[in-house]
């Protein structure tokens, strides 16, 4: 898919999750790179592909971290997630992993303050 996806002028970024885990360090490094592009094509209001092997937990968390780096509260995130795809965000580790989100971004702001 890799090769395939860019030759039909998509971009493709891999950002690797264990299934039913939450996002750890290698997700987080190629976040780092991938992350702003994502953001700047939604903000720009264009389509964005998300997908793990089922489409729900780990695309369901990657969804709703969106929502949360967009400013949504993190409940509020799993909602609107959990309300376009029934079973989204499937586990108490990657519910924690979204409210962890809203917590570093709250930090991180001040820090610039």
């Amino acid at each position: 898919m890799a090769e395939t996806v860019p030759a039909r002028g998509f971009d493709w970024f891999h950002a690797p999750i264990r299934d039913f885990s939450a996002p750890g360090s290698a997700f987080e490094l190629a976040w780092a790179e991938a992350g702003p592009v994502v953001r700047e094509r939604l903000r720009q209001g264009e389509d964005v592909l998300l997908h793990c092997r089922a489409g729900l937990g780990r695309t369901g968390t990657v969804a709703a971290r969106l929502l949360v780096e967009f400013g949504h509260e993190p409940e509020a995130a799993i909602a609107t997630v959990r309300r376009a795809r029934q079973g989204t965000v499937e586990n108490a580790e990657q519910v924690e992993y979204v409210h962890s989100l809203a917590e570093l971004q709250s930090l991180a702001w001040r820090e610039i303050s």
